[in-house]
């Protein structure tokens, strides 16, 4: 069922990124929308129509920081 289920969030255009996870919830969907009426449609015509989901949770990510990796000297 997961295979299932992570085959079909790679086929929708607005996933950037899936990470599968461990504790509460099983996945994190990275989506890329033009704005949050995009969001919700993105959420109600194509996630929550999946029978295999119980619950989805949104969140509007508002910054970025991403630390620099310095590689082996």
């Amino acid at each position: 069922m997961i295979e299932a289920f992570q085959a079909f969030l790679e086929g929708i255009p607005e996933v950037i990124s899936i990470f599968i996870l461990t504790g509460n919830d099983d996945f994190l969907v990275h989506v890329a929308v033009r704005d949050t009426d995009h969001l919700h449609a993105v959420v109600l015509e194509k996630l929550t129509k999946r029978p295999e989901l119980a619950d989805v949770r949104t969140s509007v990510v508002c910054g970025h920081l991403r630390k620099k990796v310095i590689g082996p000297a």
